[in-house]
C-alpha cells in the first residue's frame, strides 16, 4: 500500500480510506490474529497466569484484547490526508 501512485488529492484521499479499510479487515483475520499472537508471546513470555489458568490462556487473553482494540481504532478512525500546498 502506498501513496506514490497518486497525483490528486482526492486520488490520495481514496488511497487513504482503502488503506484504512485493509488494515481493519487485516485486524479482524486469522493472519492479524497469529501475528499479534506471536508478538504478544515474543515480547511477554514471562507473563503470569491469572485465576489458576495456564500460560498460554493469559496470552491468548492478551491477544484477544490487542486485536479487537486495535481493529476498532481502524474500523471508528478517520482517514485523513495532508497535501502539500
Amino acid at each position: 500500500m502506498t501513496f506514490r501512485t497518486e497525483t490528486t488529492l482526492a486520488g490520495y484521499a481514496r488511497a487513504a480510506v482503502d488503506m484504512k479499510t485493509r488494515m481493519h479487515e487485516y485486524c479482524a483475520s486469522i493472519d492479524g490474529s497469529e501475528y499479534t499472537r506471536a508478538f504478544v508471546e515474543t515480547n511477554w513470555a514471562g507473563l503470569a497466569p491469572t485465576h489458576g489458568d495456564g500460560e498460554a490462556a493469559a496470552h491468548h487473553r492478551l491477544t484477544d484484547v490487542i486485536n479487537r482494540a486495535s481493529g476498532t481504532v481502524w474500523a471508528q478512525g478517520g482517514a485523513y490526508v495532508l497535501a502539500p500546498p
